[in-house]
C-alpha cells in the first residue's frame, strides 16, 4: 500500500525507525508522548497442552525462525523475530499489560 502511494505513513509505533521506512519517524520523534508500541505475535496453545508436544512445537518454531528465508520474509514485513520460551511470552504480555494499564489510568483514557 505504501509503495503504491495508496497509504502515506505518518509514524511507526516502535522505539526505532523501520529500516524499510527510514524517512518515517517514530511516534516519539513526531512529538506523541506515548510508550513505544511494537507489535508482536506469539504462537500459543491451550494451557493443558502435553509438555512433550509443547517442547516439540517450540523447537519447530525456533528452527523456523532461524531459517534465513523466513528471516528475510519477516524482515520484508518489518517483523523482527524474538525467539523465546512460553515463560518469555507470558512475561512480555504481563509487562505490556502493566505498561498500558498504567498509561491508561494515568491519562484517564476512557472508551466513548
Amino acid at each position: 500500500q505504501i509503495a503504491s502511494d495508496k497509504v502515506v505513513p505518518v509514524a511507526v509505533f516502535g522505539s526505532k525507525r523501520f529500516p524499510q521506512l527510514p524517512k518515517v519517524p517514530t511516534l516519539k520523534e513526531s512529538g506523541v508522548d506515548v510508550p513505544a508500541m511494537p507489535g508482536w505475535y506469539a504462537l500459543v496453545a491451550p494451557k493443558n497442552l502435553d509438555p512433550k508436544i509443547a517442547t516439540k512445537l517450540a523447537a519447530a518454531v525456533q528452527h523456523a525462525l532461524a531459517d534465513p528465508a523466513v528471516k528475510a520474509k519477516l524482515s520484508e514485513m518489518a517483523l523482527e523475530p524474538i525467539p523465546g520460551s512460553g515463560a518469555d511470552i507470558r512475561q512480555r504480555a504481563e509487562a505490556d499489560a502493566k505498561l498500558w494499564g498504567d498509561f491508561i489510568k494515568v491519562n484517564d483514557i476512557q472508551v466513548d
